[in-house]
């Protein structure tokens, strides 16, 4: 996703999503012993959370994403989606060094001021980015 100030990109695949295959072969009734659609029917999760998320703005699973900008735009990072937490976000800082941040150490997600607004990044209070 293109931002004015910089991209954001996933940076790994997910690991889990808002259904599982589990659930999914449940509410489709199919037998859990048969497995030859598995791959399938994974698939389809991944393209109807991928839809959802894209069109509400709404994570439904954690993802890890990269931010990549020139600088630290400002007091706060705005993601343009809501959703779960964060625990890590990469960027390129000043001296065009891949930096990793982690949730609650260098950064905070929230949109508590905000409580309709999509999710914010603020640095922790000392930190030098």
């Amino acid at each position: 996703m293109d931002l004015p100030y910089g991209r954001i990109k996933v940076s790994q695949a997910r690991t889990a999503f808002a259904i599982s295959l589990s659930e999914a072969k449940t509410h489709l009734r199919i037998d859990s012993s048969y497995t030859a659609d598995d791959t399938y029917i994974t698939e389809l999760i991944k393209i109807a959370q991928d839809i959802v998320e894209k069109q509400t703005n709404v994570l439904m699973s954690e993802v890890g994403m990269d931010f990549i900008a020139d600088i630290w735009p400002g007091p706060f990072v705005d993601l343009g989606f809501s959703g779960n937490t964060i625990t890590h976000f990469k960027y390129y800082n000043t001296s065009n060094v891949l930096t990793t941040l982690s949730e609650n150490t260098d950064f905070i997600v929230s949109n508590k001021d905000y409580p309709n607004a999509t999710l914010r990044l603020y640095p922790v209070s000392g930190s030098d980015w």
